[in-house]
């Protein structure tokens, strides 16, 4: 039982597939070969897709795409007809054909984001194996989180529930809900740079992971190796999937920065707002950055990613 008065147990073994089914089609495993025909994985990472108006995107961390830049031959996304599947295999992949890119890794950790743009035609083929282009975002700044008792679900495909065998190489898909961290919660944790917000979760001290897409287990704190990149969604667990409407489903608030901390003895995961990932796109599209100010004015106050250069 978490001392914020709700059991994580109960409310996963309801709900944990629905949340499953409206997180898993908006997020990908970014994974890095040995070389372009190999079935070996040297990378793992992982990413959100996310439409903002003609144009598609995978948001994730700065290294993330720093990573995907410096390999870019070796980029591929492991695509399968889901739910079918839970596991999703080397065999077929999507060798993702990215038309931009931009990213800020001075603090790996904290200040750590990017994006890389999809071309159109490798857009039409994730949309046409069932993946989404999340059009749910909440950029909200992180002092308004930390006043509130949150619940937030972080997903991503870790690195130590893949599974390699001869020939083939699985990624599975991982949630874990966790709690918006109190300021007496964050004793210990590092100091960020100027003028720069993140979003810091505590794991309770019950909480739950889905390795595999179905079961939920004990979380580990080492398990978010490779969740980096990976999207952090508002959950509201005062009531059950199945009564949701629309303004209670998830929306991505946060990307997981792959930085861990522990403070006093809680488990912190550090996460970077949706707000600077779309400041930075607003930045860069001069055709999108009316229509993203005018759905989110508060971009504005955003700092821009070259304050942190």
């Amino acid at each position: 039982m978490s001392e914020r008065g709700f059991t994580t147990t109960e409310w996963i073994d309801r709900n944990g597939g629905g949340l499953r089914d409206r997180i898993q089609p908006k997020t990908v495993p970014l994974l890095i070969l040995t070389n372009p025909e190999s079935p070996k994985v040297e990378n793992r990472l992982s990413g959100v897709l996310v439409g903002l108006g003609p144009r598609h995107f995978v948001l994730t961390a700065g290294h993330c795409v720093e990573k995907c830049i410096d390999k870019r031959n070796r980029v591929v996304i492991p695509v399968v007809d889901w739910p079918a599947e839970d596991a999703y295999r080397l065999s077929p992949v999507l060798k993702p054909d990215f038309l931009n890119s931009n990213l800020i890794n001075v603090d790996p950790g904290t200040v750590d984001y990017g994006y890389l743009e999809f071309h159109p035609q490798s857009a039409s083929t994730l949309g046409a194996k069932r993946y989404e282009f999340n059009t749910r975002i909440s950029p909200w700044k992180a002092p308004e989180f930390h006043g509130a008792d949150s619940w937030v679900a972080v997903a991503g495909y870790p690195i130590d529930i893949a599974q390699t065998t001869e020939g083939s190489d699985q990624s599975r898909f991982m949630i874990t809900p966790t709690l918006v961290a109190r300021e007496e919660e964050l004793a210990g944790v590092g100091e960020l740079p100027e003028g720069f917000d993140v979003l810091d979760l505590l794991l309770p001290q019950d909480a739950l992971e889905s390795p595999d897409g179905l079961a939920f287990v004990p979380a580990e704190p080492t398990s978010h190796h490779g969740v980096s990149g990976g999207g952090c969604w508002t959950l509201d667990v005062s009531k059950d999937v199945a009564s949701w409407t629309d303004q209670d489903r998830p929306s991505l608030c946060a990307i997981h920065a792959g930085h861990t901390e522990e403070a006093d003895g809680n488990q912190i995961l550090r996460e970077v707002p949706i707000s600077y990932h779309l400041r930075m796109i607003a930045d860069d599209y001069p055709d999108l950055a009316s229509d993203l100010y005018e759905r989110w004015p508060q971009l504005a106050a955003v700092a821009p990613a070259d304050s942190f250069r």
